[in-house]
């Protein structure tokens, strides 16, 4: 979630647009850094990052897309 986003409106984006799954706010901007830049071209909208257990990111995205991330998520499960 964009680091400048509160709580609220980030579950509120998420519940707007289906998403059910829980989300990090980092509102320090810690781990969006610690992972290096993400390209201005996913600017200004939300970037989708899913994490795998061992911190490798297997799923990286600008756009809204859903059901990537869910098989994102699925196929880590």
């Amino acid at each position: 979630m964009n680091p400048r986003d509160s709580y609220d409106l980030a579950y509120e984006w998420l519940g707007d647009n289906g998403v059910g799954l829980r989300c990090l706010l980092d509102s320090g901007g810690s781990v969006y850094n610690s992972y290096g830049p993400i390209p201005d071209s996913y600017a200004p909208f939300p970037v989708q990052v899913v994490i795998d257990q061992e911190g490798v990111i297997r799923y990286l995205s600008g756009q809204n897309d859903t059901e990537a991330v869910r098989a994102a998520i699925e196929a880590l499960l």
